[in-house]
């Protein structure tokens, strides 16, 4: 009632008449409650809080294997070339996603830290490489690049949320020029398309070519080896084999026999 007269003696309002008055006094007070209940109205929505996109997360690991494949080799015995297959290391990179997102694999890095020749112990080379179709080539001797130098490869792998696959690599330089194997220590590293830096996976020590009987087998028929070549050999193989990180069985196995080599010679 009090509000009434108020208004009352208000010109504008007291021209419009009571009745209109209460109308508009209402309708006012429907769209003041309505602002002041849903600050979404007319578009004022609060911020919303952006929600991060988890990267996934990848557990790598890696193992050094033994797999066969087809090359061109030479063969000083009766000088020809011959399509054959010889045993040759594998870089095996078990991938698992353990996020329920999908990982792309952009590509795979291979770190090269370490390169050594082994030295040629017998008058006879062993089988020798002419062309051989290694997924990672690294530059022949004399070499291009001297370690370290990282030979990348683009792959473009997507990987489900929760899948887990194989990645599988043969390294090696596409020719050698007498058979011995050349000893290689590689860091093994991932690339993703939602990670700027790289994952890093392994270090792994393998030899290439990774067959050796050939040259227990010549000296069994009358090819003597150099015992300081083999002292020189033996020495470079177990400076590889005491490093950490993953060994392929070949450089185990051959490290071994010639050190049981020498040790019956003493």
């Amino acid at each position: 009632m009090q509000l009434r007269r108020i208004l009352r003696d208000v010109p504008v309002l007291r021209a419009l008449g009571m009745r209109r008055v209460s109308f508009l006094l209402g309708f006012l007070a429907v769209v003041i409650a309505i602002l002041t209940l849903s600050p979404n109205y007319l578009g004022f929505r609060e911020p919303r809080q952006a929600t991060a996109k988890q990267p996934p997360q990848l557990d790598v690991g890696v193992d050094v294997t033994s797999v066969i494949m087809r090359a061109a080799v030479y063969d000083e015995s009766d000088g020809t070339i011959k399509s054959t297959n010889i045993a040759s290391s594998a870089i095996d990179v078990a991938v698992k996603n353990a996020s329920p997102s999908t990982a792309l694999i952009t590509g795979v890095n291979f770190l090269f830290r370490r390169i050594e020749k082994l030295e040629r112990c017998t008058r006879v080379a062993g089988p020798v490489l002419v062309s051989a179709p290694y997924d990672v080539k690294v530059p022949t001797q004399p070499f291009r690049a001297e370690p370290p130098f990282v030979i990348e490869k683009s792959i473009g792998h997507e990987l489900k949320g929760g899948a887990h696959e194989r990645l599988t690599f043969t390294i090696g330089t596409e020719s050698t020029p007498d058979g011995w194997p050349s000893l290689y220590q590689v860091d093994i590293s991932l690339s993703l398309d939602a990670q700027p830096s790289s994952i890093f996976a392994a270090t792994v020590f393998f030899m290439e070519p990774s067959d050796h009987d050939w040259i227990f087998r010549s000296e069994s028929h009358g090819q003597a080896l150099n015992k300081d070549c083999v002292e020189r050999n033996a020495e470079s193989l177990q400076n590889f084999v005491r490093a950490r990180g993953v060994h392929s069985q070949a450089l185990l196995s051959f490290s071994g026999k010639l050190q049981r080599r020498l040790a019956a010679e003493r």
